[in-house]
């Protein structure tokens, strides 16, 4: 792994240093422009200079980022995919040799998985982990959720992970937990909807369940679990439907880009490697402990041993 993250280091090197070059076409089309100002101001009158030098001035900018997204940002952002697809394969090759795994940089599989459930019209998800261990398949991914095609944060109605679990030989009651109102919008949602939550007591959640008899044997267990996650994010939203979860944690850590790197900083630095091994052990913390067949103590124990930090390999929820 270190030959491909100093190969990988190398190439950043080499286009932070090109990077230059197009700052300083930028300056030099700064300098035309005063020129093209300082012609028109001497040889015409003063409102074509104006007009032209804006006009003349913009229009060269654009030329010349277009060059600059394509040379420089586009390559970087192959280099850092290419950074995760490395440490994602040493990371389950070392710990997690049973497991199955690809990756793939931008997915739909929210907006295809729950398609009429949850409203998902325009959505930016990236950074996609599909695992198989078993009988068991889980996606992970960072997801974005705006309300139209303009994708800016006051457009932005939801931001966190996505986590999909197909565990083969669950049956789960059609559930349904949240931690508020709107976690993510459903399609015409009345007030009613929300009205048949039952509030959990000495809980952050609500829930609503096609089965209380099968709710109590099969999921009522999870509830601390649940409450835990509610703690270390904004908001939880989670659906169990057969043998499938579906779980929305709205959080500001990006998954797999935690903290998120500038073309400046180095790929070596052991936080960023770090913090995606704990990205992906949480989230196989998390599909293991809704998957297996724990009871409450159960659930509660492993939740404190992780909070004690003596399971194996970090987490970080």
């Amino acid at each position: 792994m270190n030959k491909k993250l100093l190969a990988l280091e190398d190439r950043r090197m080499k286009l932070y240093r090109s990077r230059w070059l197009s700052l300083l076409g930028l300056i030099a089309i700064g300098c035309l422009g005063f020129i093209g100002y300082l012609y028109q101001l001497f040889f015409n009158n003063i409102h074509n200079a104006i007009f032209i030098t804006i006009f003349g001035t913009c229009f060269l900018i654009f030329l010349m980022c277009l060059p600059y997204h394509f040379l420089v940002n586009v390559p970087y952002k192959l280099i850092r995919d290419e950074l995760k697809e490395t440490l994602v394969h040493h990371f389950i090759t070392e710990f997690h040799p049973e497991v199955k795994y690809k990756y793939t940089p931008a997915v739909e599989w929210a907006k295809d998985l729950l398609n009429g459930t949850i409203e998902m019209t325009h959505t930016s998800e990236e950074d996609g982990l599909e695992l198989e261990y078993r009988d068991t398949t889980i996606r992970m991914s960072d997801l974005r959720v705006y309300k139209s095609e303009i994708e800016n944060e006051s457009e932005r109605i939801f931001q966190g992970w996505f986590l999909h679990v197909h565990a083969k030989g669950k049956f789960f009651p059609r559930t349904e937990f949240k931690s508020r109102k709107q976690v993510l919008p459903d399609p015409d949602e009345e007030e009613w909807k929300w009205q048949e939550f039952i509030r959990v007591e000495d809980s952050f959640l609500s829930y609503i369940t096609a089965s209380q008899k099968a709710f109590k044997k099969e999921i009522v267990q999870f509830i601390p679990f649940l409450d835990h996650l509610v703690e270390k994010s904004n908001a939880l939203r989670i659906i169990f439907d057969g043998d499938e979860i579906f779980m929305f944690l709205e959080t500001e850590q990006n998954f797999l880009d935690n903290p998120e790197l500038n073309i400046s900083d180095s790929l070596l630095g052991d936080r960023y490697i770090h913090n995606i091994a704990k990205q992906i052990n949480t989230f196989l913390f998390i599909a293991e402990t809704l998957t297996n067949d724990y009871d409450t103590s159960e659930v509660e124990e492993r939740l404190e041993l992780k909070i004690l930090s003596m399971l194996p390999s970090d987490v970080i929820l």
